[in-house]
């Protein structure tokens, strides 16, 4: 059986960027969606609907 170490051994590529100031965190859409941040599909939506809103574009009619 596996186990989880509580402090992971890191790699070294983790620890030369954080010591060179170049390490980025990326978190995931499933995080914000957590606290209660739109999706990309809600996003897009919206966007699409102040376009339309605006006269920037025209609702294509199916």
């Amino acid at each position: 059986m596996s186990t989880i170490e509580p402090i992971p051994d890191l790699p070294v590529e983790i620890i030369d960027a954080v010591d060179n100031g170049t390490l980025a965190v990326f978190i995931g859409a499933g995080v914000s969606r957590l606290v209660g941040c739109l999706g990309w599909d809600e996003l897009a939506k919206n966007l699409v609907e102040r376009c339309c809103e605006r006269k920037l574009i025209e609702p294509e009619i199916m």
